[in-house]
């Protein structure tokens, strides 16, 4: 999983391992003229932790941080989790419930050791799987949204466009 097989039959890391260790070739000033690169420590630890939880079933994604952490976001349906590792490579917390602008801050703690981290994603994922029937079908509700909304556009756009556009008589199939 971490490791993936290439053409060669060598071991290369996983694509987020990969970006997670680009973060130490970031030039200081990166972000806007400020931001450092994370120290060989910190990109362990990031690594060390993306390797422990992923296989949770979570997305994972990384993201670097001005001051030289790097932050892991383990996400699932509706739930997210922020692992922050900082320079000092002290863990912090964060969880949050919802998508886009609509959330909340559930939880956020600072100092937090591994095990600590542990215990709050196995919890995500027992909510996860409590609420799985709702997010399924909010994710249906939502998609059959859009569908009313693209069909709604396209009718919109049809009906405002008629007048340059030649109508064309629809062909029946011989099946109608």
């Amino acid at each position: 999983m971490f490791f993936e097989e290439s053409h060669n039959s060598t071991l290369v890391p996983s694509m987020e391992v990969q970006k997670i260790m680009s973060y130490s070739e970031l030039p200081v000033g990166w972000d806007y003229g400020v931001g450092s690169a994370p120290s060989v420590l910190t990109i362990d630890r990031a690594i060390e932790i993306y390797e422990k939880f992923s296989q949770l079933g979570f997305g994972v994604d990384s993201t670097p941080m001005t001051n030289g952490g790097i932050t892991l976001t383990f996400d699932k349906g509706i739930f997210f989790v922020d692992v922050i590792i900082n320079p000092e490579n002290i863990y912090d917390i964060r969880e949050e419930e919802g998508i886009g602008v609509d959330y909340n801050i559930t939880n956020q703690e600072s100092n937090v050791t591994l095990e600590r981290i542990e215990e709050i994603l196995n919890a995500t994922i027992q909510k996860c799987l409590l609420l799985e029937p709702s997010i399924s079908e909010n994710t249906l509700q939502a998609s059959e949204d859009f569908k009313a909304t693209a069909l709604i556009i396209t009718e919109t756009e049809y009906l405002s466009s008629t007048e340059s556009v030649p109508y064309i008589t629809p062909v029946q199939s011989a099946n109608t």
